[in-house]
């Protein structure tokens, strides 16, 4: 076996799966952290957070098994499948229309050759922390992969803008709405999909990494399938910011068991840098699990005051997300991530 890709365990006799050695670093050890979340899907099981000993990366003990994890997903109410296929069909809320149309225009202002103008230099001004941009210098209306696309709510908007997009995503509800939307999209994962190697100018995986068992794996896929020169957008909750360390446990970006690692910066640019891509640009890029435990948040006057905590938290780089703007060398190109990164503002 490769040593970049340390050995599953099986299940063990009482039908429990063993977690896999760590991603990063190839360690079975873990530590207990005393943090132990509720899961808002399965009632029943305690579910604790470990660290492991060699790098720190965090994990959700016991590892769900695949019929666990398969049967959340494959919930028609899982939310990643339902936004863009539900607007088709019904009335939604002043708040749910205002959030789309921002998040049109940020991906619009980022994505699209000219930008959005006035309008979409506002909207990101306010929103791309939380629906995301993209690197200096990307050129734009290339070929774009968004893998854990769920039903293709970015997907609709990039297409837009000019790209030729497609998806991949683990549930079959999700892809049949993206399907029935005109979406290019496939079951899969990255990991294990059959797609052209080189032929991507963007994967973006938005809320996915964490999901995946082997992020090693998924990595080195994504570096596979991108051009010299291509993009990586990668978003992942930060376990080290100030909302988790302020609610510990009632963190809803636990998210247990759906979220199977747990990132901090550290170990987020080790994985990355292992699998051979360059991280350029990290940003802090809250979205708004504050909101999660306190139901008083959930209305309007409330949704403001943890939007503009959130804006506070990412100005002090300590949000409760981060954002990587990770690139596929060229041939021959130095690896080094602080010249990478000069080099990019001087694009």
């Amino acid at each position: 076996m490769k040593p970049h890709e340390p050995e599953v365990q099986t299940t063990d006799p009482e039908g429990k799966e063993s977690a896999p050695a760590c991603p990063i670093c190839g360690e079975v050890g873990r530590e207990e952290t005393g943090l132990h979340p509720i899961s808002p899907f399965i009632e029943g099981i305690k579910f604790n957070i470990v660290r492991c000993v060699g790098c720190g990366l965090f994990t959700t003990d016991p590892w769900p098994t695949p019929d666990m994890l398969h049967s959340i997903h494959d919930s028609g109410d899982y939310y990643s499948t339902i936004e863009a296929s539900m607007s088709q069909v019904v009335e939604r809320p002043l708040i749910d229309r205002l959030h789309s149309a921002v998040r049109a225009l940020v991906i619009r202002q980022h994505f699209a050759t000219g930008g959005a103008g006035f309008w979409g230099w506002l909207a990101s001004l306010v929103g791309r922390r939380r629906f995301g941009w993209a690197p200096r210098g990307l050129p734009k209306g290339g070929k774009l992969l968004d893998v854990g696309c769920g039903d293709g709510v970015f997907l609709l908007d990039v297409r837009d803008d000019g790209w030729d997009v497609s998806g991949l995503d683990i549930s079959p509800t999700a892809v049949r709405n993206a399907r029935r939307l005109g979406l290019n999209v496939d079951l899969g994962s990255v990991e294990d999909h059959p797609l052209e190697p080189g032929g991507y100018d963007v994967v973006r995986m938005w809320s996915v990494l964490e999901h995946v068992p082997r992020s090693d794996i998924a990595l080195d896929a994504v570096l596979r399938l991108l051009k010299p020169g291509g993009w990586l957008i990668l978003q992942v909750p930060d376990v080290s910011g100030f909302t988790p360390r302020l609610q510990g446990a009632r963190w809803t970006g636990w998210h247990v068991p759906l979220h199977l690692v747990h990132f901090d910066r550290g170990t987020l640019e080790r994985a990355i840098r292992k699998s051979g891509l360059m991280p350029v640009e990290f940003h802090s890029a809250s979205v708004g699990t504050m909101i999660g435990r306190y139901p008083q948040f959930k209305n309007m006057i409330g949704r403001m005051a943890v939007f503009l905590m959130d804006q506070l938290f990412d100005l002090l780089g300590h949000g409760d997300s981060m954002i990587v703007f990770a690139r596929k060398p060229f041939d021959g190109e130095t690896t080094d991530w602080a010249q990478a990164a000069a080099d990019a503002s001087d694009l």
